[in-house]
């Protein structure tokens, strides 16, 4: 999928989303398919990891513990964590063509953080 008259990009930083604003989701899911996240533009609800135990290098993903509010399907929910609040990414809001979520700061990093995934949007649209 891409756009006829070229994208229109957004920077988005994970923690700072909400429903609406998975441009990408809301794209891919505008025609209904087996499988397809029903209602995308609600999707983004964020749930916080609500376990007492720190997740960092010894933890997994079955330690985290994640409760989804009544009245919100599960389906339009987005885990989040200390650990992927600050995630970067640049998406289309037309077409929904995306980067791959990364760390916003990596300092010391080349080939990483922010000013990386903007070069890659650069060199791929």
């Amino acid at each position: 999928m891409s756009c006829q008259n070229g994208c229109q990009p957004v920077e988005q930083v994970r923690g700072e989303m909400g429903p609406g604003d998975y441009y990408d989701i809301i794209a891919y899911n505008r025609v209904p398919v087996p499988g397809a996240v029903p209602e995308p533009e609600k999707y983004g609800f964020q749930i916080w990891d609500q376990s007492s135990k720190p997740w960092g290098i010894e933890g997994f993903a079955d330690e985290r513990v994640y409760q989804v509010p009544d009245g919100i399907r599960p389906e339009h929910c987005v885990e989040m964590n200390e650990n992927n609040k600050n995630d970067f990414r640049i998406c289309c809001k037309t077409c929904g063509k995306a980067t791959p979520w990364g760390a916003k700061d990596f300092p010391g990093m080349p080939d990483a953080g922010a000013d990386w995934i903007r070069k890659r949007w650069s060199e791929a649209a």
